[in-house]
């Protein structure tokens, strides 16, 4: 076999991977996915997240899941805190997702992307890295069972490979842990009950001696029950160390009671953590859980991947046809995906440590002394997905004083009051706009960020020179409303859409009325 040549290489065939390739070959760059296993295979993380919803039907594979008979995923119930009452938390917009089989999910993904043109060999490995004489990584070496090491050459080499982490291993670049070595077992009961309607077929999250278990419908029959601690707690086989978990639990325990074991409890072995150097530099990037991995607390995995992918492929989009230096999309990428990562890390934190258990696990976590200035680097750690989930949770999660009152205070819900079309307004002093980057029809595209200095809790994102931006920079504390929508759009259409948005930042202090 001869050498071949692409635009971009991909790493691993899993979620991270087949979407970024399936993003980038639907605009017309030339991709080549290199998986070891063939698929399909066996994975864990078979709950997905409301916020995936839109990059897979961006993808085009959401009408196939919606026709696969899959259990729909409405929120979350979690069985946390001082006491033993279920708590039942909505998803986000569009309000639902699915629960998997990741198997024939991550299948479905990687066989789309070869449907969308992106080239995929399974059952290949990469070998070595190639870089070119400037020091940039060009491609890698490729091998297969019984062929001859071949060499492809690439613009952009992208690491997929998940907890693998090819590149971070083989380049020995710096990676940063959190917390002990974390297992995880995974087994699958036929016959299990289900939770209250509508309820049935969320996720169940539930506190147990030494860490959580998962309950994940994944039919009428089959339901996946999991259970994540420290390596350090493990006492006995898979399968004993699990029903022993189970056993400490009180929901969890009655819905498997009626069950029947249909495949043993397996275990995986991780650690949390980050690769600290650039994410993308010399030619090749990282995405998914090859950069960073947090707990699965949040179920985030997938989602993460699915981010991830999507940012990396706009940026090589925008990259490939000039239109944005590689420095800045690298910078953005970064940035990006360490803010995400870093938010949900924190919210895990937080959510270990408001559970009052009195094992090892529990005392090691526990957030029940915090101090003032903890909770408030805490608080503005989180964002406001995570500030309005622990404000949803009132009173069930026994909130430490300090985390209360920041909690309460910032979990600022915007009203939508119209504002009327003479109202003079100008930004408030506590405004600013950053400058930064978003994802536009599959390309990055210049962008502004309007938020509040110190509380951090709502901010607005609106592509630069664009409509809402112009009318930002109308709004100068001179002209009403009237003359700064006519001064933007040269009529008045939308008025009341545009009051009703003024509205909103007026009431999140971002705006102020003049006089």
């Amino acid at each position: 076999m001869g050498n071949a040549k692409v635009d971009v290489l991909v790493i691993g065939g899993g979620p991270a991977g087949s979407s970024l390739a399936g993003h980038l070959a639907r605009q017309g760059v030339r991709v080549l996915v290199v998986e070891g296993k063939k698929f399909p295979r066996e994975h864990i993380g078979e709950s997905l997240l409301a916020v995936s919803m839109p990059i897979l039907a961006d993808l085009g594979v959401a009408p196939e899941l919606e026709a696969g008979g899959l259990p729909r995923k409405l929120g979350a119930v979690f069985v946390w805190g001082p006491t033993d009452q279920p708590m039942t938390l909505r998803m986000p917009e569009p309000g639902y997702a699915f629960q998997v089989r990741r198997a024939e999910f991550d299948d479905l993904l990687l066989r789309h992307a070869g449907k969308l043109g992106a080239h995929v060999w399974q059952e290949r490995w990469i070998k070595e890295p190639v870089w070119d004489d400037s020091g940039r990584m060009c491609g890698a070496v490729v091998a297969g069972p019984g062929d001859r090491p071949q060499t492809v050459f690439a613009r952009f080499v992208v690491d997929a490979s998940g907890l693998f982490q090819f590149l971070p291993k083989k380049l020995g670049l710096p990676i940063s842990t959190f917390g002990p070595r974390r297992v995880a077992l995974t087994a699958y009961y036929t016959g299990a009950l289900r939770y209250d309607q509508p309820y049935a077929d969320d996720i169940i999250s539930e506190a147990c001696q030494d860490g959580w278990i998962w309950f994940i419908p994944l039919d009428d029959h089959t339901t996946s029950v999991g259970f994540v601690g420290d390596e350090g707690d493990l006492v006995g086989a898979p399968q004993d160390a699990l029903e022993l978990q189970v056993a400490t639990s009180t929901l969890t325990k009655q819905l498997i009671a009626p069950a029947t074991l249909a495949r043993p409890a397996k275990v995986r072995k991780y650690t949390n953590h980050t690769v600290e150097s650039p994410l993308w530099t010399n030619g090749y990037l990282l995405v998914g859980d090859t950069a960073i991995f947090v707990d699965p607390l949040f179920s985030t995995g997938v989602h993460g991947s699915l981010h991830s992918s999507a940012n990396a492929a706009a940026g090589i989009v925008s990259v490939l046809e000039g239109t944005l230096a590689e420095d800045r999309v690298a910078a953005w990428f970064d940035h990006t995906f360490r803010s995400h990562y870093g938010r949900v890390r924190e919210m895990i934190r937080l959510l270990y440590g408001l559970h009052p258990g009195n094992s090892r696990f529990w005392r090691n976590r526990t957030l029940s002394r915090i101090g003032e200035e903890d909770a408030e680097d805490l608080v503005r750690s989180i964002g406001v997905a995570g500030l309005d989930f622990f404000a949803m949770t009132g009173d069930s999660l026994a909130l430490p004083e300090p985390l209360r009152r920041r909690i309460g205070t910032n979990s600022y819900r915007p009203t939508s009051a119209a504002l009327p079309m003479d109202s003079v307004l100008d930004l408030a002093d506590e405004a600013e706009l950053e400058p930064t980057l978003m994802r536009s029809g599959g390309r990055l595209v210049p962008s502004i960020i309007l938020r509040h200095r110190r509380s951090r809790t709502q901010e607005y994102e609106f592509a630069e020179h664009g409509g809402l931006h112009r009318l930002l920079l109308a709004l100068d504390g001179e002209r009403d409303l009237q003359s700064a929508v006519a001064a933007v759009n040269g009529d008045a259409t939308d008025q009341d859409k545009i009051a009703l948005f003024v509205g909103e930042l007026v009431s999140c202090g971002l705006l102020d009325p003049v006089g």
